[in-house]
C-alpha cells in the first residue's frame, strides 16, 4: 500500500513549532494552524462547558485560535510546552481568566482562525452525554477522541486510495478487541469475496498502520520526543479512553 500523498496532519511537527517560537517562521506558524484546526472541538466544549453560549464560544474559540497563532505565546507556557495537549489547555484556561475581566466585545474574532459549523458544533456538544467529571478530564477525553478520529480518517483515505475501500469500510468496526469470532469472519469473508484467512491478514494490517498512525501522531504533538516520552503519552491517553468509558 502506498504511503499517504497528501496527510491529514502536517509532516512538521510541534517540535518545529516550538523550537521556532522566537523566529517568525511561516512553515512553524502553518504547522501550529493545522494543529489548532484538528483540535479545535476540545476547545470550543470546553469553554461551552464554563456556561457560554453557543454564540460565545464560537467568538471566544476563534479569539483563542488567533492568539495562539498570532501572538507569541510559547514563552508564557515553558512549562507545558513538551505537550501539545498541555499547552493548549493551560493556554485556554488562562485566556478565559482573561476574558472574563474584559468587555465580551473585546473578545469577538475579527476574523475566523479555523473553519467550523457553530450549529453543528453545538448539536454535537449537545448530544454528548451529561458527565460529572472535571471539565479538565473531559478536555482530555475530546482530544484524545480528536486524535483517534484523525488517525482513523488518515487510514481510510490510504485504503480508499489504494482502491480497498470497501475492505476498510467492513473491517474498520472490528479493529479494536482479541480475535474474531469465527461467525464474523465468515460473514466477512463472504461479503468481502476473500478467503477467511485473508480477513484475519487485512484485518492485522490495518491494526498495525493504524497502530503506526497514531503514533506518529502523538509524537507530532510532543517536543522532542524520546521512544519513552512517546510510551507515556500512549500509556496517559490510553487511561483517559479507559476513564472514560468505565
Amino acid at each position: 500500500m502506498k504511503p499517504n500523498a497528501n496527510p491529514a496532519f502536517p509532516a512538521t511537527r510541534w517540535t518545529r513549532v516550538a523550537a521556532s517560537q522566537r523566529d517568525d517562521d511561516p512553515e512553524a506558524r502553518a504547522a501550529l494552524s493545522d494543529l489548532c484546526a484538528l483540535y479545535w472541538f476540545p476547545v470550543y466544549a470546553f469553554i461551552r462547558g464554563q456556561g457560554r453560549s453557543p454564540e460565545d464560544a464560537e467568538d471566544l474559540t476563534q479569539s483563542f485560535f488567533l492568539r495562539i497563532i498570532e501572538k507569541r505565546v510559547f514563552d508564557a507556557a515553558d512549562q507545558a510546552r513538551g505537550k501539545f495537549r498541555s499547552f493548549l489547555l493551560a493556554s485556554l484556561q488562562h485566556f478565559l481568566h482573561n476574558a472574563h475581566r474584559h468587555d465580551m466585545a473585546e473578545c469577538r474574532a475579527p476574523q475566523r482562525a479555523i473553519a467550523f459549523d457553530v450549529m453543528a458544533a453545538d448539536e454535537r456538544y449537545l448530544a454528548e452525554p451529561r458527565d460529572e467529571r472535571s471539565p479538565e478530564h473531559l478536555f482530555d477525553c475530546r482530544y484524545v477522541t480528536a486524535l483517534l478520529d484523525a488517525a482513523i480518517a488518515e487510514l481510510r483515505e490510504e485504503w480508499t486510495e489504494s482502491g480497498q475501500a470497501a475492505v476498510f469500510e467492513a473491517l474498520a468496526a472490528h479493529l479494536s478487541g482479541d480475535e474474531l469470532e469465527k461467525t464474523t469472519r465468515t460473514d466477512l469473508a463472504t461479503r468481502l469475496g476473500i478467503s477467511v484467512s485473508e480477513v484475519k491478514a487485512r484485518r492485522e494490517t490495518l491494526r498495525r498502520r493504524l497502530d503506526a498512525i497514531i503514533t506518529r501522531r502523538i509524537e507530532d504533538t510532543l517536543h522532542h520526543p524520546s521512544e519513552a516520552e512517546i510510551k507515556a503519552e500512549r500509556d496517559a491517553l490510553l487511561k483517559v479512553v479507559m476513564r472514560f468509558s468505565a
